[in-house]
C-alpha cells in the first residue's frame, strides 16, 4: 500500500513538474510575474482540491472569499502598474484634444477598477456550478441507479473546472500584471 502511495506522489510531482516547465517555455513568463502566476495557481488548486474533502466546503463557492482573494491579487497588480514609469503615459496618448483625454481616463479607470469584480464573479460561479453539478450528479446516480462509481466522473469533472479555473484565474491575474 505505501508503495502504491509513494508510485502515485511520484507520478504526480512528475506531471506537476512536467505542466510547469511546459507553462514556463510556451508562456514567456519570468520574474516576479512568473513566481506570482505559480503561486496563485497552486493556490486557487490545492484549495479547490482540499473542498473536495468530506466534510469540509470549497471556500471559492463563497464570493467574500472569492471577491477577497481577487481583490488582493489586483491589488498588487495595480500598484506595481502605478508604480511604473508609464502610468501616465498609459492614461493619456500625446495629441488629444481634453475633452477626448478626460473621456479616456474615466473608461481606463472604469475598466481598471472593474477587474477585481470580473476575476471574483467568474471564478465564483464557474466553481459554485462545478460543485452543484458534482453534488447533484452524485445524489441523482445513487439514489436511481444504485451506482457509486458513475458518480467518480462528477468529481473528475468538477477536477477538471477545478484546473481549468485556477489557471484561467492566474493566467488573467498576470495579463493584468504585464497590461
Amino acid at each position: 500500500m505505501l508503495v502504491f502511495f509513494s508510485l502515485f506522489f511520484n507520478k504526480v510531482r512528475y506531471t506537476f513538474n512536467r505542466f510547469f516547465k511546459l507553462l514556463y517555455l510556451s508562456s514567456g513568463i519570468t520574474g516576479f510575474s512568473r513566481i506570482l502566476f505559480y503561486f496563485l495557481f497552486c493556490y486557487v488548486l490545492f484549495t479547490c482540491f482540499f473542498g473536495l474533502i468530506s466534510y469540509s466546503i470549497v471556500v471559492f463557492s463563497s464570493f467574500l472569499f472569492t471577491f477577497f482573494v481577487s481583490f488582493s491579487s489586483w491589488l498588487v497588480t495595480f500598484l506595481i502598474f502605478i508604480s511604473g514609469t508609464n502610468f501616465f503615459v498609459y492614461l493619456t496618448k500625446k495629441g488629444d484634444v481634453l475633452l477626448i483625454t478626460f473621456m479616456l481616463i474615466l473608461i481606463e479607470i472604469v475598466r481598471e477598477f472593474s477587474r477585481p469584480f470580473s476575476l471574483s464573479i467568474r471564478l465564483y460561479v464557474n466553481i459554485s456550478v462545478g460543485h452543484t453539478l458534482c453534488i447533484v450528479g452524485f445524489i441523482f446516480y445513487e439514489t436511481v441507479f444504485g451506482v457509486f462509481f458513475i458518480s467518480i466522473l462528477f468529481i473528475l469533472i468538477e477536477s477538471f473546472v477545478f484546473f481549468i479555473q485556477s489557471y484561467i484565474f492566474s493566467r488573467l491575474v498576470y495579463i493584468y500584471l504585464n497590461d
